[in-house]
Order: C-alpha cells, then structure tokens, then sequence
C-alpha cells in the first residue's frame, strides 16, 4: 500500500513538471509566431513597395512601349495603304516594297510615313514598281538638299521622265545634274525644274536629252526670265527649227546663214546633235559677228552724216538683227 501510494505521488510530480514545461513550450511557440507574424507582416510591406516601384519603373514603361508600337504599326499600315491603291504589285512585292521603306528610313533622315507617301506619289505619276523605292529615295534626298520639297521634285521630275518616256530611268543621274546645275548658276532647283516642265515636251520633239533640257532650263532661269513665258518662247525656236530641218527652204537657209553654215551643215549638225545646232542658232559665228561689225560701223559713220543717211542705218541695223529677233 505504501509503494501504490509513493508510486502515485511520483506519477503526480511528473505530471506536473510535464505541464509546467507544455506551458512553458506552448508560451515560447506563441511567442514565436508572433514574432513569425511580425516578420511576415514586414515582409509583406517591403514586397507591396517593391511591387509599386516594379509598375512605377517597368510594367507601366513597357505598357508605354507597347502601346507606341501599336500606334506606329497602325501609323505605317495607314501611310502604306496609299502605295497600295497607286502600285500595281501582289502581296509579296507589296511586302518588299514596306520593308524597302523602312530599310530607307535607317539610313536617310526621312521618316518612314513620308517614305511611303512618296511612293505612294510614284505609283500615282507612272513609276515602274521595281523602281518606286530608288525614286522616293532620291526625292527625299532632293528634298533635304535642294529648295524643292520632296513632294514638289517628284511631281516635276516624274513629269519630265514621263514626257521622255523614261519613268524611272537613271533618276539618280537626273537629280545629280539639277543639283550640279543648282549650285552652277544663278538659279534655284526649282526654277530649274518649273522651266524644264515647259520645254520639256519640245525638247524631246527635237532630240534633246532630259540632262539638256534641264541645261537649257538652268541658262533660261539665270537669266531671270519666267519660266510661262520663257518656256513658250524656247519651246517655238525648238519647234521652228526642227520644222525649217524637216522642210529645208528658205526657213532651213536662214537659220543656217545666222549660225555660218551651209544649209547642208546645219541640217546635218542638228539632226546629229539638236543640242549643239541650237546652240549653234543661239551663238553667230566669227563671219557672222564681223558682218554685224560692219554694219554697226557703216551706222555709225552715216549716223554722223543726217543728210538723208541716218533711217537706212537704222533699217540695216534693224535688218541685221531681224533673223535673231524673229525666231
């Protein structure tokens, strides 16, 4: 009975020292998750802050990124749509052609929209498809080295291919020989071209090539006449003497006797080259300079005599200058 007893109290003692130390435990873990909880609460702050800056410095800048992407896609596809409606072309050349315009973009500084609403412009004025990029290119390079738009240069310069029958041929050529003429002579590029427009079509009747056409343009504008009126007058003189070469008779024998030659000779000279027999009509030999020469002399001799003498030296001199005058 008395070992059942210590037994008992034995079992009581540990009992008590079990719960003791469970409580103890269960105090240290309480403790531990408050502090836990804590940590995680802190933890949650500092990943809310981190999250607001991620939106503030990336997510927000690359959905800025994005929606400037799309803009500039819809941007393209509508300048683009332009070269669509002018350009013959399927899919694929249509393809080619945007990507030769934002191939172009990179290395001239033209934006890709006006790019294409130049070619847009080559298709509308008869460029060949295979050409439209070349042409656009050196419009817009016209445009930023030369007092012409890029609008303006490919409007006059596709119309004076066109009148050659040459849209699209050697442009770069073409544009190189109106910005030489340019920087040449007292005229702009654009009086250049605005002249070559009106004599263009004469010009090509008479066998000139479009870099002399421009030639001529170039002299007319320097000289300051208008490019309406100036036009229409070299136009005739191109137009009377080719018809005196067709024709030959009188007309052919006095265009030859101003140039000092033979009738055969300015035929055969202009049919060769109608440049070099134009100019030829434009500048009096030697013999014809004397034979002025002498008249102005005889003039004024007789101009010193009013006995009668002074209206036939005004009519010879008149007459000396007529065939210049009415061509």
């Amino acid at each position: 009975m008395a070992n059942k007893s210590a037994v008992i109290g034995l079992l009581r003692v540990l009992l008590s020292a079990s719960t003791a130390e469970f409580e103890t435990a269960m105090k240290r873990s309480a403790n531990s998750a408050k502090a836990w909880s804590k940590e995680l609460k802190q933890v949650g702050q500092q990943a809310t802050q981190v999250g607001a800056a991620l939106t503030k410095t990336i997510t927000l800048p690359l959905l800025g990124v994005g929606l400037a992407a799309s803009k500039l896609a819809i941007d393209f596809e509508s300048s683009f749509a332009g070269v669509r409606k002018t350009v013959d072309a399927t899919e694929p050349q249509l393809a080619e052609l945007a990507q030769g315009f934002r191939d172009l973009s990179k290395t001239i500084p033209v934006n890709v929209n006006d790019l294409n609403r130049l070619g847009e412009a080559a298709g509308a004025l008869g460029i060949p498809r295979d050409k439209v990029v070349e042409f656009a290119a050196v419009m817009a390079k016209l445009g930023v080295s030369t007092n012409l738009t890029a609008d303006q240069a490919a409007d006059a310069i596709a119309r004076i291919q066109n009148i050659f029958g040459a849209a699209g041929k050697d442009t770069e050529r073409l544009a190189s020989t109106l910005v030489a003429l340019g920087n040449a002579g007292a005229s702009t590029e654009k009086e250049i071209v605005e002249m070559g427009q009106r004599i263009a079509g004469a010009g090509h009747t008479v066998g000139l090539t479009q870099a002399q056409v421009l030639a001529f343009a170039s002299t007319l504008a320097s000289v300051g006449i208008n490019a309406e009126a100036g036009g229409s007058a070299i136009s005739r003189v191109f137009l009377k003497i080719n018809d005196a070469v067709q024709k030959g008779g009188a007309g052919l024998t006095e265009f030859a006797r101003v140039s000092g030659m033979t009738s055969a000779q300015f035929k055969a000279a202009f049919e060769k080259d109608a440049n070099a027999g134009v100019h030829r009509r434009a500048r009096p030999s030697e013999g014809q300079r004397r034979e002025h020469q002498q008249h102005d002399r005889g003039a004024h001799r007789q101009e010193h005599h009013p006995e009668g003498h002074a209206l036939p030296a005004r009519r010879r001199r008149a007459a000396a200058r007529r065939p210049v005058e009415d061509c």
